[in-house]
């Protein structure tokens, strides 16, 4: 049985990896995945899928570059923080708030081409085969902090989550569904 993350006054709480990915002025958008539906790999699965961002973004835009009259030396900042987070309403959407979504984006801020790790998501991280390079960096209204700007990600393999795991009776179920398609 699959057991749901549980549900607190205000909203549901869960421990979370957030990603802010930084796309100039104001716009980003923000990746947030729950260790409940991630795993114990949540963290990297955060590093992994902001790389792929990055990739497509960087792609894309050299691709279609020339459809602009200014050619700006421009890409993604990304920001990961790791923490308990909550899913509440806000005028009737649903809304992820917390302390590593706020850190998060600010994080994003980094410069083009980097991805940088508060002290929470680098903890998850640093018995992984991820390279980073510890920095100082600025928040706006905050002050220096130490950040871990992702280098490399690694070949190390990432676990399913718990309730993935197959069982004798799910191979089984699925070996004699797959023919029913």
């Amino acid at each position: 049985m699959v057991r749901a993350p549980a549900r607190h006054a205000g909203g549901h709480k869960f421990e979370s990896c957030t990603a802010h990915i930084f796309l100039g002025s104001k716009l980003g958008e923000t990746l947030v995945y729950s260790l409940f539906y991630s795993g114990e790999n949540v963290v990297i699965r955060c590093c992994i899928t902001s790389k792929l961002c990055y990739d497509f973004f960087t792609d894309y835009y050299k691709r279609h570059r020339n459809k602009f009259k200014i050619n700006l030396k421009t890409g993604l900042g990304i920001g990961i923080d790791y923490g308990a987070a909550k899913l509440v309403r806000v005028n009737d959407d649903p809304t992820i708030v917390g302390v590593p979504v706020v850190y998060a984006c600010r994080l994003s801020n980094a410069p083009s081409g980097h991805t940088y790790n508060n002290q929470s998501a680098y903890q998850k991280l640093k018995n992984s085969e991820i390279n980073f390079k510890e920095i100082d960096f600025e928040i706006n209204n905050q002050g220096i902090v130490t950040v871990y700007d992702l280098l490399e990600l690694g070949t190390g393999n990432i676990k399913p989550p718990n309730w993935y795991i197959e069982t004798p009776e799910n191979i089984k179920a699925t070996d004699e569904n797959k023919y029913n398609q």
